[in-house]
């Protein structure tokens, strides 16, 4: 099966494990997630030949999914399998991408395999900042499901320093939705940093209640769809910091910003919404 960047058709059969591997990348960067459809057919061939993959062509794939937002338990099944045959071949990359992709994709790892993964992560070398934070959200994901990570304290200490190592960057987006807020007399902060190592774009005091306000633009979805890592972070902040969070998509305040009153009542909808959810 071979997927165009458009991830609208598919074509022909795969033909090498290389070709699996471009469609499968594909998926991970274009700007529209697959139909369902699509991913499900994907996802059925590359599980039927993924004992041909090699350690890198099984970390895309897995990445390309997770990221894309179509955990399918199919495929991440016969990831999981074929990795921990051929675990002590993964470079370290291969294996943050690999834990990331089971964490975003919220799958439940055989033990063999987990055993496997833990063996490879102690052991391996991690030279960038990209990797360990990779693994600071798979070590999260561990602990949204109770499970032990038998790592060093200081090893996932070095993980979360990496994973808030880089400034936030506030877009213009951002700063309209925060003086919006501040224009309805609300307590606001801005860039707040949680005990789990994210950043909430807005944290504003609403009714009593603290409220994370997430601003995502085009970046945190495709399509309309939000993105495995923007439902990750969502995810792991409500499970684990207990945090009532809503989002701002860029499309809807595209709808409002140009009138006041409305950008208001907007935000006083959204943030009504989430304390009633």
């Amino acid at each position: 099966v071979a997927v165009r960047c458009g991830c609208t058709s598919i074509c022909g059969e795969h033909r090498s494990v290389q070709a699996a591997s471009a469609c499968h990348h594909g998926m991970g960067v274009c700007d529209s997630r697959p139909p369902i459809t699509v991913a499900v057919e994907v996802a059925r061939a590359s599980a039927a030949s993924i004992d041909q993959f090699k350690p890198q062509a099984l970390a895309i794939t897995a990445w390309a999914f997770a990221t894309a937002g179509h955990p399918s338990p199919l495929l991440f099944d016969a990831v999981a399998r074929a990795s921990a045959a051929s675990i002590d071949q993964f470079k370290p990359q291969e294996l943050t991408i690999t834990a990331w992709a089971f964490a975003t994709a919220d799958h439940l790892l055989p033990d063999a395999f987990r055993r496997h993964l833990m063996q490879a992560v102690t052991s391996a070398e991690f030279a960038t900042n990209e990797h360990l934070a990779q693994l600071h959200q798979w070590q999260l994901w561990n602990r949204e499901r109770r499970a032990k990570v038998d790592l060093p304290d200081g090893f996932l200490r070095r993980c979360q320093a990496a994973f808030m190592a880089s400034p936030p960057k506030p877009s213009r987006m951002q700063r309209q939705v925060e003086a919006t807020l501040v224009s309805l007399s609300m307590p606001v902060r801005a860039e707040v940093f949680t005990d789990e190592g994210y950043s909430i774009d807005v944290v504003v005091n609403f009714q009593g209640a603290e409220v994370g306000v997430e601003v995502d633009g085009p970046s945190h979805f495709f399509g309309r769809d939000p993105s495995g890592p923007t439902l990750l972070k969502r995810r792991q902040l409500r499970k684990l910091g207990g945090w009532k969070l809503c989002s701002v998509p860029y499309w809807e305040w595209d709808e409002v910003w140009s009138d006041a009153p409305r950008r208001q009542q907007y935000l006083l909808q959204l943030l009504r919404r989430t304390l009633e959810a």
